[in-house]
């Protein structure tokens, strides 16, 4: 048989010898938090023809690594059969990482293939397998990977604090007890007084020291005019 470019990964359902746990997640929003396989085979296309299966522990993410299960079928027909290097495959994230050594079928070879895939968020997993000699191919795999939880969506900023409101900059105090008019300059006479120690409004600061306020307290002239050396704040 000729000797393919390259060989990666897939399945054929042969027997449950020892597994290798495969925990995938996706990079998809949200993320995925479990990928699994639903077939007892996972198949990979290589752009030179070649087709490579790897037994799969249906609807979960391990794979087998019983010796010879992997398979190899090229395009003039020919078979080779390999194993799955125990610590050769690692799935971190959305990466898949495999080796396999080809044992059956290779005459007096011994060729070896690794690849290298992702997984993408639709599920579809793709990737580059490397041989010994250092050729390299592209691999798609048949079938699509689940997901079977994913991360929550993440929860809403909370809003920053305003904090405290800021102070009242009109607001001021009666240091002692004042004359109100109702107009400013002080003639006329006064309509009642602003009690030292009261809280009122500052409306209007004139040139001239008078100051209108508000909440004077005086029943009917809540507002009016004080003299501005009374008035702190």
């Amino acid at each position: 048989m000729t000797t393919p470019k390259i060989i990666a990964v897939a399945a054929a359902a042969v027997g449950a010898a020892g597994m290798v746990t495969v925990p995938l997640t996706a990079s998809a929003e949200p993320a995925c938090l479990d990928w699994r396989f639903p077939d007892a085979a996972l198949f990979l296309d290589l752009d030179n023809g070649v087709n490579i299966g790897v037994p799969w522990l249906a609807g979960t993410n391990k794979v087998r690594v019983t010796q010879g299960a992997a398979i190899l079928h090229s395009p003039d027909g020919g078979t080779w059969q390999g194993d799955i290097e125990p610590g050769g495959g690692t799935y971190q994230g959305d990466t898949i990482k495999f080796r396999i050594d080809w044992t059956q079928g290779v005459g007096g070879e011994h060729p070896k293939s690794e690849f290298n895939g992702k997984i993408s968020p639709d599920g579809v997993a793709t990737g580059t397998t490397v041989n010994e000699k250092n050729v390299t191919n592209g691999w798609t795999a048949q079938g699509k990977f689940t997901c079977t939880a994913r991360a929550a969506e993440p929860a809403a900023p909370k809003p920053a604090d305003p904090g405290p409101p800021p102070a009242d900059q009109n607001t001021a105090t009666i240091t002692d007890n004042v004359d109100l008019y109702e107009n400013p300059g002080g003639e006329g006479q006064p309509v009642d007084f602003v009690p030292a120690g009261r809280k009122v409004k500052v409306l209007t600061r004139q040139a001239d020291n008078w100051v209108k306020i508000s909440g004077s307290g005086v029943p009917n002239h809540d507002t009016g005019w004080v003299w501005g050396d009374f008035v702190k704040g």
